[in-house]
């Protein structure tokens, strides 16, 4: 289970969540080709998975 610290990073770094088809996508930096981003099918199983992906779980 995320806690809200977990949540406050995606904050912090000023993570952006948003529709990307018919998926969501969490994604830091400037584009996906150069950051790092995670997909999900609502807004939050896209930042579960950028969680994994950045190495916060």
């Amino acid at each position: 289970m995320y806690t809200i610290n977990q949540l406050r990073i995606i904050s912090a770094l000023k993570c952006r969540v948003f529709k990307y088809g018919d998926m969501y996508c969490c994604l830091y930096g400037g584009d996906l080709q150069e950051g790092i981003a995670g997909f999900g099918k609502t807004p939050y199983q896209a930042i579960i998975e950028f969680n994994k992906e950045f190495g916060i779980l």
